[in-house]
């Protein structure tokens, strides 16, 4: 799991924020490994989020390996919807995202920040713009590799040079 830590939220309360994520994993069982990155973004700035590695499996001691036989189904739940874990498809993720989101609101209201997060999808939340398309890890690596864009590597840097363009066009005018 990969979770972006809001800009506004100071850098001595990431680990709270991310703990507070993370509890509902350790809950149903899991055990969770969590690496926190501050890499630069494309503006420069630092883009925090933490690298979320959990166990699908719940402990067992009574096991050689010290986990149980089978997946951990609450865990799943959490992740999974549709088929035989019932419901609409995509609707667990969904679910997922907003607990999230309400996590990162109640954190950035503490610090002070008007700004909010959203996990709604823009047609949702009736913003006239579509998403970027995927780039995967290995996409991007191939692309470090050759030195040059493939076509969607292309068109999302030109998306992002074009909404950091109406970005400082709207700075301009305010």
């Amino acid at each position: 799991v990969e979770v972006s830590i809001p800009r506004d939220l100071p850098r001595d309360r990431w680990r709270e924020f991310v703990e507070s994520v993370v509890q509902a994993y350790i809950d149903p069982g899991a055990i969770a490994d969590v690496a926190i990155h501050a890499p630069k973004a494309a503006d420069g700035q630092e883009q925090p989020h933490a690298h979320i590695m959990l166990t699908p499996r719940m402990l067992d001691p009574s096991t050689e390996s010290g986990f149980a036989a089978t997946r951990n189904t609450a865990l799943a739940s959490l992740f999974e919807s549709g088929g035989r874990q019932g419901g609409e498809r995509g609707e667990a993720l969904k679910t997922e995202r907003s607990r999230v989101a309400g996590i990162i609101n109640t954190m950035l209201r503490d610090a002070g920040s008007k700004r909010r997060a959203d996990a709604r999808s823009y047609s949702a939340r009736d913003i006239d713009r579509e998403p970027e398309p995927q780039i995967g890890e290995r996409r991007m690596a191939a692309v470090r590799r050759r030195g040059a864009h493939d076509r969607r590597t292309a068109v999302v840097g030109a998306l992002r040079a074009h909404r950091k363009l109406l970005l400082e066009l709207q700075k301009t005018e305010e």
